[in-house]
C-alpha cells in the first residue's frame, strides 16, 4: 500500500503439522528350510520382535509489517509465536519471539548527492529473538522398562528408569543485536558489508549425565540459564 513517499505492506503466516510415527519389526533366525522366509518365522529356531511409535504437533503463526519512507527509512516489525507438543506439562509449550529491523539509505540523502564516489551506502540495526525446540519426542516423561534379576534363587522382575523426564522443559530462546553498514564505491567496483552482532542464548536445553554415585546411567535434559 502507497500513500505519498510512503510505502507498508503486511505479511501473515500460520502453520500446522502433526506427525504421527510407527514401526513394527520382527526377526527370525536359523530356518530348517530357507524356503519358508517371512512366511512362517515362527518356524526359525529364534525370534523377536519390537514396536514403536510417537507422536507430536507443532503450530506457528508469524505477523510482519513493513513500512519505508521514501526508499530512504525502512523498518521491519516481526512476532512469531510457536508451540510445539512435546514440551513439558508444566508450561505452556508457547514461545513468543519478537524482531524488529531499521535501516537508513545514506546514499539517497540530499547532503550525499555531491559525493560522487560513492554509490551505495546503507545503514542497518535489528533486534530480536529466535527460539530453538532442540528435544525430540518424550523427553519431558519419566520412562522405565521392565528388568528380571536373580534374588533368593528366583528371577524377580523390576522396574529401570530408562529417561528421567523433566516437566518444566520449554523454549530455548537466542537473543541478537546486530548492527551493519553496507558500502559501494567507485560505480560498484568495491562493495562490502561491516558487520557488529552480539547474542546471548538462555534457557539452554541440555543433556547431562547424571553422577555414577546415583547408580544410573540416564541422561536427563535441563535448562541451563
Amino acid at each position: 500500500m502507497d500513500f505519498g513517499k510512503n510505502h507498508i505492506d503486511f505479511t501473515g503466516l500460520y502453520s500446522a503439522q502433526k506427525v504421527d510415527y510407527f514401526r513394527s519389526e520382527a526377526q527370525s533366525i536359523k530356518f530348517t528350510n530357507d524356503a519358508l522366509s517371512y512366511y512362517n518365522q515362527s518356524a526359525g529356531v529364534s525370534q523377536s520382535d519390537s514396536t514403536k511409535g510417537n507422536s507430536y504437533t507443532l503450530v506457528s503463526q508469524m505477523a510482519r509489517i513493513n513500512y519505508s519512507y521514501a526508499s530512504k527509512y525502512l523498518l521491519t516489525l516481526t512476532a512469531r509465536r510457536d508451540g510445539y507438543s512435546a514440551f513439558g506439562a508444566n508450561t505452556d509449550k508457547y514461545g513468543l519471539f519478537p524482531s524488529l529491523a531499521f535501516g537508513w539509505n545514506m546514499a539517497s540523502e540530499d547532503f550525499m548527492k555531491n559525493i560522487e564516489f560513492i554509490d551505495q551506502l546503507k545503514l542497518r540495526f535489528s533486534y530480536g529473538q529466535t527460539g530453538n525446540m532442540a528435544i525430540g519426542v518424550n523427553q519431558t516423561a519419566s520412562t522405565a522398562n521392565t528388568v528380571q534379576y536373580p534374588f533368593g534363587g528366583t528371577a524377580l522382575t523390576g522396574v529401570l528408569y530408562n529417561n528421567l523426564g523433566n516437566g518444566d522443559l520449554h523454549w530455548e530462546s537466542t537473543t541478537g543485536t546486530n548492527v551493519g553498514l553496507d558500502y559501494a564505491v567507485l560505480k560498484n567496483r568495491i562493495s562490502g558489508t561491516i558487520e557488529v552482532y552480539k547474542t546471548k542464548t538462555k534457557d539452554i536445553l541440555l543433556k547431562r549425565n547424571l553422577p555414577n554415585i546415583t547408580g544410573s546411567k540416564i541422561c536427563p535434559y535441563i535448562l541451563v540459564t
